[in-house]
């Protein structure tokens, strides 16, 4: 914070954001519940890995903007049984319900993909129009949520 603030790409930031931006364009049936999405990713997903640096850019406003460049690797757990009990129990679900765990699990997997394809297209963050955010998404083709399950 202060002068120089650092940039970091917390995973519930990320895709919260890009959640939000999902949301602003979808009708009724294709959107996320985001609070329940970001609950998930703070359970579930991580960077794994990162090479940034945060760098300063004028750019005809009255303040430079900060930002980050590099590369940053998020990574999805296994399913964290700790966090679906609590949510079954919030739902009234039996703590048993494995196909509801499965489906939610797989489909919140699903939901981290689209989203990251969708933020090729739209950026992340505040200052997107002045080309800020932008990022690549390279998945890891052994990216399947139900091996992830198996597990």
């Amino acid at each position: 914070m202060g002068d120089y603030p650092v940039r970091f790409p917390i995973p519930s930031l990320f895709f919260g954001n890009l959640a939000n931006l999902w949301n602003s364009i979808t009708e009724d049936e294709g959107e996320i519940n985001r609070d329940t999405f970001i609950n998930w990713v703070n359970a579930h997903v991580y960077v794994s890995y990162y090479k940034m640096k945060t760098v300063r850019r004028d750019i005809n406003k009255p303040r430079p903007v900060y930002g980050g460049i590099g590369d940053a690797a998020f990574r999805v757990k296994k399913v964290n049984k700790n966090y679906y009990s609590h949510y079954l129990e919030e739902l009234g679900r039996g703590e048993e319900d494995s196909d509801f765990l499965k489906k939610d699990y797989v489909n919140n997997c699903k939901w981290l993909d689209a989203l990251c394809h969708f933020g090729e297209y739209t950026n992340v963050g505040a200052n997107r129009t002045a080309g800020m955010g932008v990022i690549r998404y390279y998945p890891k083709m052994y990216l399947n949520a139900e091996a992830l399950l198996s597990k």
